[in-house]
């Protein structure tokens, strides 16, 4: 389905939501007792793009027709239209009220422009100057009618002209661009009406434009040459913690987490002080987008090879209490 002035400053745009949330924590913008990450990494969140109408196969006509396609938002007027639809869980908010929820960030990142999805279907290889964002209350699954929400207001517009046209070549200089949609209400609302999981919808109206939002950037880690693409997120303030802790099922049960200790030190202790705390998950961040550097043996705490924001974020949620593993390889 596929084809396939960059300062310092621009490449921090890819992680824009956490650098905000860690910034919060340290410097006490806001009195944080908890810190909750909500991403890929819980095998609960779903996602999924949905299309209406394809050449010689479906009509155009309102009505969804296929899902099980890659992450994006693109549209062809009168040929296809593709929404990302997603569905973040909310079983680690259980326990904590709407009051308690200081701030709430959603960040969706732009990897990749989309050109084409074969025959029939052409886009101007520029990603939308615009995705409006619709928010439903989830049920755990992505289901075809989960298109046709969208009746309502847009919760928010997702404005990518700040960054000018952004094609794959802008990409392969900029990096992936970070958008961040403040979702406190939305997610106060979920809270206070019992709601298991936070829906949204990403649509636009630019037409021929292809927007990927995932993390499946050529060679699977966005534009080429360039690391730190990631699945949306969400990133939640919260100004009480909850002494009870939940699975995905409601049931209180007692956990842990486990750090290995290679012979460079602690895995998620970037800065070596014998502790993993969010301090850490700053410094892996700027690693991440190459402000500084920061030890694989201590950094790459997924072992995979590579420093990316998504370490950055398994160390924010070691270091505040989830359940996270951390595990790095001996330098």
């Amino acid at each position: 389905m596929r084809d396939n002035t960059s300062a310092s400053a621009r490449r921090l745009a890819l992680v824009a939501g956490v650098t905000a949330a860690l910034v919060a924590f340290l410097f006490g913008r806001v009195a944080i007792a908890e810190t909750i990450v909500i991403d890929d990494s819980d095998s609960l969140m779903v996602f999924d793009s949905i299309l209406d109408g394809f050449p010689n196969l479906a009509a155009f006509d309102g009505v969804p027709d296929f899902g099980g396609n890659a992450l994006a938002v693109s549209l062809q007027t009168g040929v296809t239209e593709e929404r990302a639809v997603i569905e973040f869980p909310l079983h680690a908010l259980v326990g904590h009220t709407q009051s308690e929820i200081t701030g709430a960030t959603l960040t969706i990142n732009v990897d990749d422009v989309l050109t084409t999805f074969g025959p029939g279907t052409t886009f101007d290889a520029t990603a939308a100057e615009r995705m409006f964002v619709y928010i439903y209350a989830g049920n755990g699954e992505i289901e075809l009618d989960d298109y046709l929400n969208v009746t309502t207001s847009p919760y928010a517009t997702i404005d990518t002209t700040s960054h000018g046209v952004v094609t794959d070549s802008s990409l392969g200089g900029t990096g992936p661009l970070a958008f961040d949609v403040n979702v406190t209400s939305a997610i106060r609302d979920a809270l206070s009406q019992g709601t298991d999981f936070l829906g949204l919808v990403l649509t636009t109206d630019d037409d021929l434009s292809g927007t990927s939002i995932d993390n499946l950037g050529s060679g699977s880690t966005g534009p080429p040459g360039i690391n730190g693409a990631a699945m949306p997120f969400l990133i939640v303030e919260v100004s009480e913690a909850s002494t009870t802790t939940t699975t995905a099922t409601g049931t209180t049960t007692s956990t842990s987490t486990t750090t290995t200790l290679s012979s460079a030190g602690l895995c998620g202790d970037a800065n070596d002080d014998g502790d993993v705390t969010a301090t850490d998950a700053l410094t892996v961040l700027r690693a991440a987008v190459s402000l500084n550097t920061c030890p694989m043996s201590r950094c790459d705490v997924d072992s995979n090879g590579a420093l990316t924001a998504g370490d950055a974020l398994r160390v924010l949620r070691h270091a505040t209490g989830q359940v996270v593993d951390l595990a790095c390889q001996p330098s």
